[in-house]
């Protein structure tokens, strides 16, 4: 498996510039975030804030994404940029309750420890496209048989007819040409 657990506690023993460079390797998925399907790596800055610990670093991984209108799976080799802060559990920015409740600051542990499976997996879920495709002219599926167009074209006709409408026309033809009505 792979360890996404930082220990910083030795940001509070240096001085104001303190800062702890890491490089997270996985060893597999992350199984919280379904794109991300095979091995990724971070290199992560964490600094000493003002009573809080702030990370930076890039997160190198492999996406996989469904196209919208093939349904195909394509892969994405992405460098996401990383970006968190973590506060102590006892901070009043901690407290759900408390009028300076931060919901976007992650939990820093009492024993100095952070975790960054969740600010990976909001990163990445931020990071993917409402509409992913596979290209940008992709040609979808045909609507009459499914098939997937980018592969081969399936030569079915389409029919644009809503056949809702159908009683209306029959109603229509019965009644004789347009011209021949009073309006």
């Amino acid at each position: 498996m792979y360890e996404l657990v930082v220990n910083v506690s030795d940001l509070y023993r240096g001085g104001a510039t303190a800062e702890i460079r890491r490089e997270i390797h996985s060893r597999g998925p992350l199984t919280e975030v379904p794109e991300l399907t095979g091995e990724f790596s971070a290199t992560i800055r964490a600094m000493k804030g003002d009573g809080d610990v702030i990370v930076l670093g890039t997160l190198q991984a492999d996406i996989t994404l469904e196209c919208r209108r093939c349904l195909a799976a394509h892969h994405l080799d992405a460098a996401i940029p990383l970006d968190g802060r973590f506060i102590n559990g006892a901070s009043p920015e901690a407290d759900p309750e408390g009028e300076r409740f931060d919901p976007e600051a992650f939990i820093l542990d009492e024993a100095g420890n952070i975790d960054l499976t969740d600010l990976v997996r909001q990163t990445v879920i931020s990071w993917i496209p409402p509409d992913p495709l596979c290209s940008d002219n992709c040609l979808g599926l045909c609507p009459v048989c499914g098939n997937n167009l980018n592969e081969r074209d399936c030569g079915c006709k389409e029919d644009f007819t809503d056949h809702r409408w159908e009683p209306l026309r029959e109603i229509m033809a019965r009644m004789g040409p347009a011209t021949d009505r009073k309006r």
